[in-house]
């Protein structure tokens, strides 16, 4: 926003740096589990079918020790950043959270950036001294990004193939940040988790407000880029954490409006609190403890 097994780090409707309406949504080890689920959501009277959401999935993740994790370092877009909030943005949230969990200080670096596509973000990973020290020194590494690689644009409009045609360059993207972050803390293992969104648009109440195309549209290309995600998660050992499903509930019928901020794209300071507990959850079933 100005905002999709897929691993687990973080992949809102996102950060767009284009103006709105409609705004765009602004990235010696143990193996452990991590569930992974969506619900499909409803089609709008007189609009194609969306594609069903991902399956439940176990996957084998990648990891610490959770009790040895110190530090959290976060990447992506406007959503992990804050933008729109005025709050605590969750990867501070999720170090608070953890620091309980663990019994000792755990510190978050926040990397993110408002407007980042996945192609920033590699080149961020491949090129930024700071970054690339922040990863060598976290134990968990979350990415959110991929919602402004399909941001909504006039040209496109409520046709969602004009959208997903540009999720097989967000994989490679991806998967090769993953790979990036591996390769950075080969000398001890580390946890990426990857976050998809509730919507990769405008979300709630806002994304009804331009009608059922819309929010058809809207709905089908969340549901593929969660499930482009949640493929990479399962190929790389990353963790794939739910936002549609922690926003909209497993019937995927629950308003998320009330956990959004004013401009319907970022979420609130609950919104916030129910990602960081959500990547809590995760984590805790992911690492052995």
């Amino acid at each position: 926003m100005v905002l999709a097994v897929v691993p687990l780090l973080v992949l809102a409707s996102a950060c767009s740096a284009d103006p709105q309406p409609p705004p765009a949504p602004q990235a010696a080890a143990t193996p452990g589990t991590a569930s992974v689920s969506a619900s499909p959501g409803s089609t709008p009277t007189g609009v194609p079918a969306t594609p069903s959401a991902p399956p439940s999935i176990t996957s084998a993740v990648i990891g610490p020790r959770l009790s040895s994790v110190s530090v959290v370092v976060a990447l992506g877009d406007s959503v992990p950043r804050g933008s729109a909030c005025g709050c605590v943005p969750y990867p501070g949230l999720l170090a608070r959270r953890l620091s309980q969990e663990v019994g000792h200080r755990v510190t978050a670096v926040n990397d993110a950036h408002p407007g980042y596509t996945s192609a920033d973000v590699l080149t961020q990973v491949q090129t930024s001294a700071a970054v690339i020290a922040h990863i060598r020194s976290a134990g968990v590494v979350t990415l959110q990004i991929g919602a402004n690689d399909v941001a909504y644009s006039s040209d496109c409009g409520a046709v969602a193939a004009c959208y997903t045609s540009s999720l097989p360059q967000a994989q490679v993207n991806i998967t090769s940040i993953v790979r990036q972050i591996r390769s950075l803390t080969a000398a001890h293992p580390v946890a990426i988790v990857l976050l998809d969104y509730w919507n990769v648009w405008l979300g709630g109440r806002y994304a009804t407000a331009h009608g059922p195309a819309y929010v058809a549209a809207a709905t089908s290309v969340t549901f593929a880029e969660s499930a482009m995600i949640n493929d990479i998660a399962q190929i790389t050992g990353s963790a794939h954490v739910d936002l549609r499903l922690a926003f909209r509930g497993p019937d995927d019928a629950d308003d998320e409006t009330g956990l959004l901020a004013p401009d319907g794209d970022h979420p609130n300071a609950a919104g916030h609190a129910v990602i960081a507990a959500a990547t809590e959850r995760t984590l805790l079933k992911a690492l052995p403890a």
